[in-house]
């Protein structure tokens, strides 16, 4: 990685400097001082972390431990060549970095990398207990001898390159992308049988190692009234995660390869009457080289799209546009797998079809309506229909149909005020999963205002409510399997609202307050009368306070501060013939988060700055329960 970054920015210095003596040599001396601006901050500082208990979701998304710190920012802005490069420094799996460069907009270069760590908590389990539902069972929980530090390490790098051939109007595009992650998580497996009097549970530590790397190169060239472009992109997925050995497979990342063809036409974006049209081939290919799994021929996904767009605007005030995609999947698996030992089912083709017709209406300044209908046709071959007590396991055709209507308003009755609704209505003609919808409903409001630079507050309210009556699941009983359909209701709604108060010149305060809840009514098989289901009930909701402040005591001192608190509740109820679960059927968290930060400019390029900060997480079952205390020592300098 230390590699990488030392290549990269000396081929960024390289490029610039080289950009930088053309210009030089195709302008004038005076033009090239008298346009540029430079500027120019860093910071390098100390991190003191305090942790105590289970840190993991007190502080999820970073890494606890002490260490260094530091950061910078460096731009030259000028009439020809324009340089912009910043990153900051946390900890080796905490970074994160970016420069631009562009040379009077004949040639761009874009640099990014990045680095996050996300803390995984871990449950522990019971060395051993018995169950007491009947027929009694002994469980014995086989521990990890050497436990790891459960987590994920996320790095992404990225470079793009865009050059323009002189002064033809076509460009010619190259861009790298690489996302690594490793780490540990856990795996927590059974060889559960209802019938045996024992059972184990492993507690797993599995490795997380596998790269994904994408390479692409475009052209794209604007022939007058008529724009042609095409792109090549291949993308190959690996993973060098070990296999895990216990009495049940365990499933590794599947290794991929895909390549993508792109090209597209498009007419002049100026003028009433706008086209535009894409077709695009996918491939992608099963990879993986496993001793223990042999393909009677090499799984393969094939991806045909077609895209048509055409926008008319006949009148000032009106907008018109027709949108169709058509998108083909065409999978071939192989027949046998495991050395010709197992049979494979044919793989499930489908197309897609889509299309939506959109105007946008603009009776004057203040207002705007926007109506839209969508309709998607989806076919599927090769569908697996269930085994029952009287047929045998078949495949078969399907097909569904999905519909949706939208009204949307955009209204601005006075000066810095907006309020914008809109209400949509779906359906489906036939779900495919059991949390799909054959009917649903959705709305939003949302509202700002803003009062003379003193004042300004906004409010907002979503809610989905989705019915499902067609859905079937298949339940087997002793001697027979039977087919039910299982009806499912749920509605989400969030709200919330955010309000400013500038009360001094230099002192600026926020409160906001959001609250998101879900609501589930849902058919489960978990009864042992054939032909019959009872109703669970799941119900979630979260609530998100925040009050933050900034006041900048003179030219030198800056204090800001900011509180912030989630308390999150879940409920599974089911009726009262069914044996209690015990704490599996609530949870209540909270997680509290406070900030404070001082700035201090002790001269005119040199400052300093603390920054303190504190999380913790509670919750019913204490084993996650932590705190983690943060302090940022630093000193900066600008000029």
């Amino acid at each position: 990685m230390a590699a990488y970054t030392t290549c990269i920015t000396g081929a960024t210095l390289l490029l610039a400097l080289t950009a930088a003596a053309v210009s030089a040599e195709s302008s004038p001396p005076d033009t090239l001082l008298c346009d540029k601006h430079s500027s120019a901050s860093i910071f390098t500082g100390y991190r003191f972390i305090s942790p105590d208990g289970a840190t993991a979701l007190a502080n999820p998304y970073g890494v606890n431990r002490s260490g260094a710190s530091g950061g910078f920012v460096a731009a030259m802005m000028g009439h020809e060549l324009k340089l912009r490069a910043d990153g900051q420094f946390l900890h080796p799996d905490d970074y994160q970095s970016e420069l631009f460069l562009d040379y009077v907009g004949i040639f761009r270069l874009e640099l990014e990398g990045q680095s996050l760590h996300h803390n995984l908590g871990h449950h522990e389990l019971q060395p051993s207990f018995t169950s007491s539902v009947a027929p009694a069972t002994t469980y014995n929980a086989i521990l990890p001898a050497t436990p790891h530090e459960l987590g994920v390490t996320s790095r992404q790098e990225r470079a793009e390159l865009r050059a323009r051939f002189g002064n033809f109007p076509g460009h010619l595009s190259l861009g790298y992308w690489r996302f690594a992650q490793a780490g540990h998580d856990q795996l927590v497996v059974s060889d559960y049988e209802w019938a045996q009097p024992i059972n184990t549970f492993y507690d797993i530590a599995r490795r997380i190692e596998q790269e994904t790397h994408q390479g692409q190169i475009g052209l794209d060239a604007n022939l007058g009234p008529v724009g042609l472009a095409y792109s090549f992109r291949i993308r190959d997925f690996s993973s060098s995660a070990p296999l895990i050995n216990q009495p049940f497979t365990v499933a590794v990342p599947t290794e991929s390869r895909v390549t993508a063809h792109t090209v597209k036409l498009f007419s002049n974006l100026s003028g009433g009457l706008t086209a535009a049209a894409a077709y695009s081939i996918t491939q992608r290919e099963n990879t993986s080289q496993r001793n223990d799994l042999a393909y009677a021929g090499r799984p393969r996904d094939t991806i045909q799209q077609f895209s048509g767009d055409l926008a008319y605007t006949p009148l000032r005030q009106l907008t018109m546009a027709f949108k169709y995609r058509h998108h083909e999947l065409d999978r071939e698996t192989p027949a046998t797998i495991y050395s010709g030992t197992t049979a494979v089912r044919p793989g499930t083709s489908s197309v897609r079809d889509s299309l939506s017709l959109t105007s946008v209406w603009r009776p004057d300044r203040q207002l705007t309506l926007r109506g839209e209908y969508r309709a998607d046709l989806i076919s599927r071959d090769n569908v697996w229909s269930p085994l029952t007590a009287t047929t045998s396991q078949t495949v078969s055709d399907e097909s569904n149909q999905l519909q949706s209507a939208t009204i949307a308003a955009l209204w601005r009755p006075w000066r810095a005020t907006r309020i914008n609704a809109s209400y949509s209505y779906s359906t489906n003609n036939r779900p495919g999963t059991l949390y799909d919808y054959d009917r649903r409903h959705s709305g939003s409001l949302l509202a700002d205002w803003s009062m003379g630079g003193r004042w300004g507050a906004n409010l907002h309210y979503r809610a989905t409510a989705d019915r499902n009556r067609q859905t079937s699941s298949t339940a087997w009983y002793p001697n027979q399997t039977t087919s039910l359909v299982t009806p499912r209701n749920s509605l989400i709604q969030s709200a919330g609202s955010s309000i400013w108060f500038s009360p001094l010149q230099r002192l600026v305060l926020t409160a906001n307050y959001g609250l998101l809840t879900f609501d589930a009514e849902q058919a489960l098989l978990l009864t042992a009368v054939a032909g019959s289901y009872l109703t669970g009930r799941y119900s979630s909701q979260g609530h998100v306070y925040g009050l933050d402040g900034m006041y900048a005591l003179n030219n030198q001192w800056d204090i800001s501060a900011s509180l912030q608190q989630v308390r999150s509740s879940a409920r599974f109820s089911m009726p009262s013939t069914v044996p209690a679960i015990g704490a599996y059927t609530r949870l209540d968290t909270t997680e509290s988060l406070a900030t404070a930060r001082l700035d201090w400019r002790f001269a005119k390029q040199f400052g300093c700055m603390l920054d303190y900060r504190f999380s913790a997480y509670r919750a019913d079952d204490r084993q996650y329960n932590g705190d983690v205390h943060s302090t940022t020592v630093a000193l900066t300098a600008r000029w």
